[in-house]
C-alpha cells in the first residue's frame, strides 16, 4: 500500500511538473509570453528581467529571449530552457545569436536535442584527408601496423592504392604523388610506377587555380626543376622556386632573389635577372624591375625598354601606349620603348581617341594642354581647365570677368584645338542622354546643350531639372516661380507656383502659400485652400497616395486622393507615426493614436506620445510608460524617463526618482 501511494505521488508530481517544463510556449507577435504557466515559471526561476522573444527567428533552437538573474544576463528558449545561463553580476546582455553555439546549460528535465537540434554524440569526428576527382570522393587511410597510407573510394571503401606509402600527397584519375623511403615519385591510379621515387619534393604546377597536366615541379639538392609524368626531366634543378604566372604557357622562376620566366617546355624566356616581372597586358608587354627602376619586356623575352623609370603603367583607354614617371614627372612612351612625350608633365590623361590631356604646374599656376599619342602637341599647356566632354569635344576654361579664381568654360575640338563654343558658362555638366545642363557665368541662368555644343533649351531658367525618361517633361523655375516644360522648351505647366512635387502623375503644388493637387494639364484635383498637405507614406514619384494629411483653418484631417474628406477636420494636430498605418492626433493639449482610416486606437489620454520599436512611450503628467501598438499598457506610466530604444528586445531603460533601472513587459524592475 505504501509503495502504491508513492507511485501515485510520483505520477502526480510528474503531471504537475510537466506543463511547466515540457510545454512549448507561444508568444504574441511582439514576443510577449502571456501564458499563465510561463508567467509563473519566470517568477519561480527568480528572473529579475525577461526580454521579448525574437519571433522572426526560425533557426534550430527556436526564438530566444534575454533573461537577467542576480544582475547577470542569460537567455531562454520557448521551452524555458536556459540556452545560456545567466552570468555573474555586471555581465552585459548576451548576444543570443552568437552565444547559441556554446554548450547550453540545461535544466535537468530537458534533453540536449531540444536546444541544439541533434544529440552531441551524433556529431562526426574530423575526416581523413580526401581527394575529389571526376565526381568521386577518395579517402586516404592509415595502417597502424605498417605506419603507412593507402587510398580507398569513400562510398564503399574499395581499395584503390594499397597501404604501402609513407604519404599520398595528391591524387587524380591520371596519377598519384606518393612517398617511399623518404623520396617522392609518381604512380598510376592502379599503383604502377610512372616516375621513380627519387625526389625530395614533387608537386603539380598550379596556374590560374588549376594544375597543368603532365608537368610537375621536383626538387633535388635543394633546387627545383620540371619533370613530366614519366620522370623525364624537362629542366635541370636550377631554380630556388618555380610557380605559375597567370600567363599562358609561361612559368615564373626565382634564383638568388632574382625573377625570370620559362616556357612549359623548359625553354628559358627571361633569365633570372630582374627583381620583379609583372603580368603581360593584352597588348603583349610586361613591366620589369631592376632594383627600383622600371622597364618593359615583350612575350618573347626581349627587353623593349631598359629599366630607367620610377614607374610604368598602361591605361585601359589607350592600350599599347605607356605612361612613365621619372622624378615625379609624367611622360609617354610607345610599346617599342620610344619616348613620345618627355617626362616633364605633372599629369598626362589619355582617352580612347588617341588624345592626351597634359598638365603642368600645380595649384593656381596649373595649366593644361592637348597632345596626341604620337607625341604631337596640339595645344600648349595654357588653359585653366580641360576635361573630356564628348567624342570630339573637350570642356576648357580660362580666367573670366577679371576676377581672381573665376573660370569661364567653353568647348574645344580635341583633335585640332579649335574653339567650338566660346567661353560663357560657369558649369558644363557631363552628358546625360546626349544632353548637358549648362549654367551661364553671367547671371547663373540654366539651359541645355547637346554633344556638339548646340543649344537645345535656351539658358533662361533660374533652375532646370533633367527631362524625365517616362513623361519627357522637366521641372523648372522661371522668374522665381515653378513650372514644367517639354523637350521643345514649351510650358506645359505655367510658372506660377511656389513649390511642386510629382506623385503618380499628379502634382502637389503650393500657390500663394496654399497647398493643392493638380494634374499635368493643370486641372485642379484638390483646391488650393490648405495650409498643409502631405501624402501619408511619403512621396513616391510613380505612385498616387491613398490618403493625404491636411490642415485647414487651424484644424487637421485627412483627404482621399480625389479630394473627399476621410478624417474630418476637427483635430488640433495630426502627424504620421513611424508605425505604419498609424497617426498621432491631438485635442485640447492631449494626445492619442488612431489608424489612417480614422479608427481610434486610444483616446486622448496622454500629454505626449513617442514611437519606439513596436511600441509607444507615453507621458501622463510628468511620468512615462509604454503601450503596445494596439494601445495596451505594457509598462505603467510611473517613471521619470524611458529611453525610446530597447536596451534588449523587450527590456527598456528607465529612470525613477533619479535612479536608473531596467523594466520589462512583465512588470519587473531592476535598479543598478
Amino acid at each position: 500500500m505504501k509503495a502504491f501511494i508513492t507511485v501515485i505521488v510520483f505520477v502526480t508530481a510528474i503531471i504537475l511538473i510537466q506543463p511547466v517544463v515540457a510545454q512549448k510556449f507561444v508568444p504574441d507577435r511582439n514576443g510577449y509570453g502571456s501564458n499563465p504557466a510561463f508567467l509563473k515559471l519566470i517568477k519561480q526561476r527568480g528572473y529579475q528581467l525577461v526580454g521579448a522573444f525574437d519571433t522572426a527567428d526560425s533557426r534550430p533552437g527556436g526564438p530566444l529571449a534575454a533573461v537577467q538573474k542576480n544582475g547577470g544576463w542569460g537567455s531562454i528558449n520557448l521551452r524555458s530552457v536556459e540556452v545560456t545561463k545567466p552570468g555573474p553580476p555586471g555581465k552585459g546582455s548576451p548576444n543570443t545569436y552568437e552565444d547559441r553555439n556554446v554548450n547550453p546549460t540545461l535544466v535537468p528535465d530537458m534533453a540536449v536535442e531540444d536546444v541544439a537540434g541533434i544529440p552531441f554524440a551524433d556529431h562526426p569526428g574530423p575526416p581523413d584527408e580526401e581527394f575529389y576527382t571526376d565526381n568521386l570522393l577518395y579517402q586516404k587511410f592509415y595502417a597502424d601496423k605498417t605506419d603507412t597510407y593507402g587510398l580507398r573510394l569513400k562510398k564503399d571503401s574499395t581499395i584503390i592504392l594499397p597501404s604501402v606509402y609513407e604519404n599520398i600527397q595528391f591524387f587524380t584519375n591520371d596519377f598519384a604523388l606518393a612517398r617511399q623511403n623518404k623520396q617522392y615519385g609518381i604512380v598510376s591510379p592502379q599503383g604502377k610506377l610512372l616516375a621513380p621515387f627519387q625526389y625530395e619534393f614533387l608537386s603539380p604546377v598550379y596556374d590560374n587555380s588549376s594544375y597543368l597536366p603532365g608537368i610537375f615541379i621536383y626538387m633535388r639538392g635543394g633546387h627545383k626543376g620540371l619533370v613530366d609524368i614519366h620522370g623525364h626531366e624537362i629542366t635541370l634543378s636550377l631554380y630556388d622556386q618555380i610557380s605559375g604566372s597567370g600567363r599562358k604557357n609561361i612559368l615564373e622562376t626565382r634564383c638568388n632573389g632574382k625573377q625570370g620566366l620559362i616556357l612549359h617546355n623548359g625553354t628559358e624566356l627571361v633569365p633570372c635577372t630582374f627583381t620583379y616581372i609583372g603580368h603581360f597586358s593584352k597588348s603583349g608587354f610586361a613591366i620589369c624591375k631592376s632594383g627600383s627602376a622600371h622597364g618593359m619586356i615583350d612575350t618573347v623575352g626581349h627587353v623593349v625598354m631598359l629599366p630607367a623609370y620610377d614607374r610604368i603603367w598602361e591605361q585601359a583607354a589607350a592600350p599599347g601606349v605607356f605612361l612613365v614617371l621619372k622624378n615625379n614627372k609624367t611622360g609617354l612612351v610607345s610599346r617599342y620603348g620610344k619616348e613620345l612625350l618627355a617626362p616633364v608633365y605633372e599629369s598626362v590623361l589619355l582617352d580612347s581617341t588617341g588624345i592626351a590631356i597634359i598638365g603642368m604646374g600645380t595649384g593656381p599656376n596649373q595649366a593644361f594642354g592637348i597632345a596626341d599619342t604620337s607625341g604631337h602637341i596640339i595645344v600648349e599647356p595654357r588653359l585653366s581647365r580641360l576635361r573630356g566632354f564628348s567624342g570630339r569635344l573637350l570642356v576648357f576654361g580660362t580666367p573670366g570677368f577679371g576676377k581672381p579664381g573665376k573660370i569661364v568654360l567653353g568647348l574645344m575640338e580635341k583633335h585640332t584645338g579649335k574653339m567650338a563654343v566660346a567661353e560663357k558658362y560657369s558649369y558644363i555638366e557631363d552628358l546625360r542622354n546626349n544632353m548637358s545642363r549648362v549654367t551661364l557665368a553671367d547671371g547663373g541662368l540654366q539651359g541645355f546643350i547637346d554633344s556638339t555644343g548646340a543649344e537645345l533649351i535656351p539658358a533662361i531658367y533660374d533652375e532646370l531639372e533633367y527631362f524625365h525618361s517616362r513623361s519627357g517633361l522637366a521641372g523648372c523655375t522661371y522668374k522665381g516661380k515653378k513650372g514644367i516644360i517639354n523637350s521643345k522648351g514649351q510650358f506645359v505647366l505655367q510658372p506660377e507656383y511656389d513649390w511642386m512635387e510629382t506623385m503618380g502623375g499628379l502634382i502637389h503644388a503650393i500657390k500663394n502659400g496654399q497647398h493643392g493637387i493638380i494634374d499635368s494639364a493643370e486641372r485642379i484635383i484638390i483646391p488650393f485652400e490648405y495650409s498643409h498637405l502631405q501624402p501619408l507614406g511619403g512621396y513616391r514619384r510613380y505612385e498616387k497616395p491613398e490618403y493625404l494629411l491636411a490642415a485647414r483653418d487651424k484644424k487637421w484631417g485627412t483627404l482621399n486622393i480625389n479630394g473627399s474628406t476621410a478624417i474630418p477636420f476637427g483635430y488640433d494636430l495630426l502627424k504620421p507615426s513611424r508605425q505604419k498605418g498609424h497617426l498621432i492626433y491631438s485635442l485640447k493639449g492631449k494626445y492619442g493614436i488612431m489608424a489612417e482610416s480614422g479608427v481610434k486606437i486610444t483616446d486622448t489620454l496622454y500629454n505626449n506620445i513617442e514611437f519606439m520599436e513596436n511600441a509607444y512611450v507615453v507621458s501622463k503628467g510628468r511620468k512615462k510608460g509604454i503601450i503596445s501598438t494596439k494601445g495596451k499598457q505594457l509598462i505603467p506610466a510611473r517613471y521619470d524617463d524611458i529611453g525610446d530604444e530597447w536596451f534588449e528586445n523587450g527590456v527598456a531603460e528607465a529612470v525613477q526618482n533619479g535612479h536608473r533601472c531596467r523594466v520589462d513587459f512583465y512588470g519587473n524592475e531592476y535598479f543598478y
